[in-house]
């Protein structure tokens, strides 16, 4: 098997199948880490050559009797360090820019308990890398390979017990299913709903009819495809709507406005709260309907209805 230090005999016909796997492992790595999705799965094809290359290492290390591999034992305490930096990273939540930037990203009540999980998985790897390392320096070849397999089979599911809670709050509150079901609930039921400069992809689906788009520039669906082609789509979706009876599921602001001032019917309006003033600034009036951390809900009434004394 390969060494850091003899990295040159990859190039010998005998490490011809570990050179493969090794690069395998770094094309992977490599062109998932320069491309800008990312997500967990992307990974998974480079596990098999990673798990070859780790059976390779413990087949050379029982079959060279070493007792004290540095490898491990330099594992281990790189483990236990990154657990102290785990421990210790919900403090740097007390800088207000890193607490203000944070709070855009995760509910209030969800980063309570990240901050919680997260120290509580460093004091996990810290243990961890502390009691292997000991292991490591006492016991040598099977007997040091099942411990590793224990530990790893113990403290896997203490995680995952741990960051239950954590991620199913962070689904509900990423979900768009609360805003639907508010939205049914209220007696403004039946009317069409418009994200204003925002989109969450979910809402269509739990509301079961389709949720028009305020936009600029469709840039809030993240769709390359529908931004360049978005004067067309618009046109299409407007004709299909008219043909439909409906309105169209790309709207302009300055056609959203025309069709507040213009309508007879009310609608309502999902913005983001830090637009909610440039929502103020478009309609004549709105109400509030729903309001979370992130997002909120106005009823926006036709101009024409407008109550005596509102401008």
């Amino acid at each position: 098997m390969f060494h850091l230090k003899s990295w040159r005999l990859l190039r010998d016909e005998s490490h011809r199948a570990t050179a493969f796997l090794i690069s395998w492992v770094a094309v992977i790595f490599i062109f998932f880490s320069i491309s800008q999705s990312k997500l967990p799965g992307y990974f998974l094809p480079a596990i098999f050559p990673l798990s070859v290359l780790t059976a390779g290492i413990w087949r050379e290390f029982e079959g060279t009797g070493q007792e004290r591999p540095r490898w491990l034992r330099a594992g281990f305490m790189t483990l236990a360090g990154l657990g102290v930096i785990i421990a210790a990273a919900p403090q740097i939540f007390r800088l207000q820019a890193v607490e203000v930037a944070a709070t855009e990203k995760i509910a209030p009540g969800v980063l309570t308990l990240v901050k919680a999980s997260m120290f509580y998985s460093g004091l996990v790897l810290v243990a961890l890398g502390v009691i292997g390392r000991n292991l490591g320096g006492r016991w040598a070849g099977r007997k040091l390979g099942l411990a590793a397999l224990v530990l790893l089979a113990v403290t896997v599911p203490l995680l995952l017990l741990r960051w239950r809670t954590t991620m199913s709050a962070y689904a509900n509150a990423s979900s768009s299913r609360r805003l639907a079901q508010a939205i049914q609930r209220s007696p403004e039921s039946s009317l069409p709903v418009y994200g204003f400069y925002c989109f969450r992809t979910s809402l269509p689906f739990y509301l079961r009819r389709p949720v028009c788009l305020v936009t600029t520039d469709a840039s809030e669906l993240t769709s390359n495809y529908v931004s360049t082609n978005l004067a067309r789509l618009r046109r299409e979706a407007q004709l299909a709507a008219g043909e439909a009876g409906g309105e169209g599921a790309l709207t302009m602001v300055t056609d959203f406005r025309a069709l507040v001032l213009g309508g007879t019917r009310p609608r309502l309006v999902m913005v983001r709260n830090r637009d909610a003033v440039k929502l103020s600034q478009t309609v004549p009036e709105m109400e509030p309907l729903w309001n979370d951390w992130e997002f909120s809900v106005w009823k926006v009434p036709p101009a024409n209805t407008r109550r005596p004394g509102n401008k």
